[in-house]
């Protein structure tokens, strides 16, 4: 932890120090080979989860910060993948009805029932939360081809199992692959598909749905490139979308407000408080309508949050019609 915590004073430090009296700067990469963009000096992409480092941006006076977040996008892009490549979406059907894909895949794990699962997770039940976020890690992991020991290597042994016990998770995260794959039978197709595709010469040649191209020498490379790279497309094209409206366009209801941080699937923006009403909600449509585009067959999910300061966790708080920032505490 020490260390950690050292190569966060090194990496962030100077920076917000430098913060109290400039603005902060970062240097972008437009592409690398995932297809997102990348940050350096400092690397926002990937922000500490702990000491505090977020908390440390607060907008200027008359102002709060806007998060815009698609819900479950990289599972939708994977939905429409499969759509395009022709082998049904038992996910699109879920995402279309209104299902909690995390809860959906625990009610089954846990054997308890949907709604009731749903019902004490929207309550804060911290048991439920828990086989939600097992879940959810398993939903993501495995559908970049990740095996059990992998998927606990990445999330965490309390992840799938409370005790630490490492044997115990493994075990447990192979139940959760088992039941997650009878759940997406389409998936078997879709690794059908890679699997081919690097049959022989163990390299091949992905075409993304914007047409770019990435060479992969793994499986688990191509598997992950079709969603991560049609995710990073849609969020690129709203940002852009959303920058030229904010900046060029006295019409939009978005004008004025000051987008400053694309985060793989998350946009934030600092927005005038007098303008944020109309401007947040406006925001969340410029980057749906956008990553519509480019993910046609599956609707895709998204909603403001307002913040006083950078929260990983805010959620949309909304009220009598009125929006209003979330903070840490309960109201």
């Amino acid at each position: 932890e020490g260390a950690e915590y050292r190569k966060y004073m090194s990496t962030y430090a100077k920076i917000l120090l430098m913060g109290r009296e400039y603005a902060i700067t970062s240097r972008p990469n437009p592409l690398v080979g995932t297809g997102r963009c990348g940050w350096t000096d400092p690397p926002l992409h990937g922000p500490p989860r702990k000491g505090g480092y977020r908390e440390c941006h607060v907008p200027r006076e008359a102002h709060v910060y806007v998060s815009a977040d698609y819900d479950t996008i990289e599972i939708c892009s994977l939905a429409q993948q499969h759509l395009d490549w022709g082998l049904g979406s038992s996910l699109r059907d879920r995402i279309a009805a209104g299902i909690d894909l995390h809860v959906d895949l625990a009610a089954d794990v846990y054997g308890i029932p949907y709604d009731d699962l749903l019902a004490r997770v929207s309550q804060g039940d911290d048991e439920a939360i828990r086989m939600r976020s097992t879940c959810k890690a398993g939903n993501f992991g495995f559908m970049g081809m990740m095996g059990p020991k992998a998927c606990v290597d990445a999330y965490g042994i309390e992840t799938f199992d409370p005790d630490g016990d490492f044997d115990a998770a493994v075990a447990e995260a192979a139940r959760v692959r088992g039941i997650w794959h009878a759940k997406t039978p389409e998936m078997q197709d879709y690794f059908d598909v890679i699997l081919a595709a690097l049959d022989g010469t163990g390299s091949a040649t992905a075409i993304t749905a914007t047409g770019r191209q990435r060479l992969c020498d793994r499986p688990a490379q191509m598997a992950n490139v079709y969603f991560q790279s049609r995710t990073a497309d849609g969020a690129k094209l709203g940002i852009w979308n959303l920058s030229r409206a904010a900046y060029t366009d006295p019409e939009s209801p978005v004008y004025g407000i000051r987008p400053w941080l694309l985060l793989h699937d998350e946009v934030l923006a600092e927005v005038p408080i007098s303008l944020v009403q109309t401007a947040a909600p406006a925001m969340a449509e410029v980057l749906r309508a956008a990553m519509a585009e480019i993910t046609p067959d599956v609707p895709i999910g998204i909603a403001p949050n307002l913040m006083r300061r950078w929260y990983k966790k805010a959620s949309t708080v909304r009220i009598d019609g009125v929006y209003l920032p979330w903070e840490p505490w309960k109201r």
